[in-house]
């Protein structure tokens, strides 16, 4: 199983598309091709197939959360001998598997390499649990994995939202795939902190101004900072502390 790029020919595996509701595009040509949906038909990606144990599919309203157990069903799993006591097609030695993380469709540089074979997800499992012919499902290979935990002391104190992505490579053109997977940091669980690289422009409604005037300070940060404030000073004298609001996030497709 090759965690860095899934290659059919090079024995890797193609799981099926997984996402939020429209939010991320699963099209280089068509940006109307929407991820997860609940009807079908036109534009529709199919719904599936990325589970918990219990079989719920992992989506927007139930997302993955780190050192949970899930279900990645798949094809095209290579270097699958029998196992004698299950009488199943099993990897005798599955690896672990890489996954990206972005975060409001701006992707998170410190959770993405790049090698030989294209950019690959950094937030890694530990090797994974099963991969092989499924004992249910005749005609489909499973990966069953332990989500991965940040490597954190740091415990998180409000609740942080994530897409967590696989990459595929498309064996007809070569462009790169995206699966996007839900990912929630809940209260309570390691703090991942991470953080983006961000440019801020400031822009006042008085400028100049002179003494007794109110003036309104407008900053502008781009990506979206993750901790959703931004503080004013002038000197070392704090002016004060506001709110930032997305606008216009759109999502980020390659």
């Amino acid at each position: 199983m090759d965690p860095v790029n899934a290659d059919p020919i090079d024995g890797g595996f193609v799981v099926f598309g997984q996402g939020y509701d429209c939010l991320f595009s699963f099209s280089i040509t068509d940006p109307s091709a929407c991820g997860l949906s609940w009807s079908s038909g036109l534009h529709r990606a199919a719904v599936g197939a990325i589970t918990d144990l219990s079989g719920h599919l992992l989506s927007s309203k139930n997302p993955v959360y780190q050192g949970q157990d899930i279900v990645m069903w798949a094809t095209g799993l290579g270097g699958l001998p029998r196992n004698g006591t299950t009488g199943l097609l099993q990897q005798s030695n599955p690896l672990s598997v890489g996954f990206g993380v972005s975060q409001n469709g701006t992707d998170l540089p410190s959770t993405i390499g790049s090698g030989f074979d294209g950019d690959f997800g950094t937030f890694q499992t530990r090797h994974a649990l099963w991969a092989g012919e499924s004992p249910e499902f005749v005609g489909l290979e499973q990966i069953n994995i332990t989500f991965p935990m940040c490597a954190t002391q740091t415990k998180a104190t409000v609740e942080k939202r994530y897409d967590a992505f696989m990459i595929f490579e498309s064996i007809e053109s070569g462009t790169p795939t995206r699966i996007y997977l839900p990912f929630i940091v809940r209260p309570g669980d390691p703090d991942c902190q991470w953080t983006f690289a961000t440019t801020t422009t400031l822009t006042a409604s008085l400028n100049p101004s002179v003494s007794g005037q109110s003036v309104k300070f407008v900053a502008i940060v781009s990506p979206p900072a993750a901790s959703r404030t931004v503080s004013f000073f002038d000197g070392a004298t704090a002016l004060g502390s506001s709110n930032l609001s997305v606008v216009g996030v759109l999502p980020r497709r390659r």
